[in-house]
């Protein structure tokens, strides 16, 4: 018995010694085929997460556009509740700016009071409406619209208010509305002058 496995013990021995030797004999017992298995499931399982990735995109993208049209379709009633702005009607939604929008500000960047990066800005914002304050003057209010409110919307909301205000020279509100916001961004928004409105989203209008 034991000279029987004498010979699979040494091929055993010289293996564990010689690496390149196991993957000769791999070579020789395997097919083509068999060996580029591996790095075809990888490939086809990337291939699978990056489709994942972009449907997930896509949904999200979509699940972001119905959740902003329906804060839009309430942010007249919101902004009255949240800010002193009275009768707003929305002038600009995002890259959907109305013919008066348009015209404010043409006139603001033929004056030199905006630059056109400036407009271009502008024309990202998600909601610009157009109220009066309590005295009967003309005021805007500039908002951003994110599900969860970050930072950074804070900072577009008043970055974009100070261009409003440049094109327009009326009192421009800077707006974040949101289903949710942490306890530090809701902080640094009262800190630097940004209404935080929390819109409860029920997934209906």
């Amino acid at each position: 018995m034991s000279e029987n496995t004498t010979p699979a013990r040494e091929l055993i021995d010289a293996l564990d010694a010689d690496p390149e030797l196991t993957d000769e004999l791999r070579r020789r017992i395997l097919t083509e085929e068999l060996l580029a298995l591996p790095a075809q499931m990888a490939a086809g399982f990337g291939a699978v997460d990056a489709r994942l990735d972009r449907v997930e995109g896509r949904l999200n993208n979509r699940d972001g556009d119905k959740y902003e049209d329906r804060v839009a379709h309430r942010a007249p009633r919101m902004v009255r509740r949240h800010v002193d702005v009275w009768y707003g009607e929305i002038v600009h939604r995002s890259h959907r700016p109305s013919a008066d929008f348009l015209r404010l500000t043409e006139a603001a960047v033929e004056r030199g009071a905006i630059s056109d990066n400036d407009v271009d800005d502008l024309d990202r914002v998600d909601v610009v409406l157009k109220g009066r304050t309590r005295e009967g003057n003309d005021a805007y209010v500039v908002a951003e619209i994110s599900i969860t409110i970050h930072d950074d919307d804070i900072a577009r909301a008043l970055a974009r208010a100070r261009i409003m205000y440049d094109a327009s020279g009326a009192p421009s509100h800077p707006a974040v509305i949101g289903s949710s916001i942490s306890y530090f961004n809701r902080h640094r928004a009262v800190e630097q002058g940004v209404s935080v409105i929390l819109f409860q989203d029920t997934g209906q209008d």
